[in-house]
């Protein structure tokens, strides 16, 4: 299986419509949470997809 972090600002946030075919192409996803995760340990090499969502508009 491969590997798929997605990095979101706000809590709501997710994959969308992208969801099903990362699945459907064997990712596993993990959601980590700017500003509350620890992004700092994260290995940017160590998953085979690097998503970084957009945060809300002002």
């Amino acid at each position: 299986m491969k590997n798929a972090i997605a990095i979101r600002h706000v809590a709501f946030e997710d994959l969308g419509s992208l969801a099903p075919i990362l699945l459907q192409q064997d990712y596993a996803i993990t959601y980590l949470e700017a500003g509350f995760d620890s992004l700092a340990e994260i290995n940017p090499l160590a998953p085979e997809l690097l998503i970084i969502l957009g945060g809300p508009t002002g």
